[in-house]
């Protein structure tokens, strides 16, 4: 979809499973969208574009749910499942 972004670089950054990726603040998560020089919560010029990123590790870790509220109170979350045998063998 034309509104839907995705993070650049890995696909699965963990950001809220993580600790290391979590220390690294939410500027450098916010740049996984708008690069290096992105001011943190400023969204120039995509202010109506969707943002998504893909990290299996936030169903495992407990504290995942708790990060992801503290920085994105209105996020809307999709979770994709797949048969466990299937997941495994992929």
């Amino acid at each position: 979809h034309p509104q839907l972004a995705i993070n650049r670089g890995d696909k699965e950054i963990h950001y809220f499973a993580f600790d290391d990726a979590h220390a690294q603040g939410p500027a450098r998560y916010q740049a996984r969208w708008d690069g290096d020089g992105a001011v943190l919560g400023e969204c120039a010029g995509r202010e109506a574009e969707l943002r998504g990123e893909v990290s299996a590790s936030y169903l495992d870790y407990p504290r995942a749910a708790e990060r992801a509220f503290a920085l994105l109170p209105f996020a809307k979350l999709v979770f994709m499942l797949r048969e466990p045998a299937a997941r495994m063998a992929s």
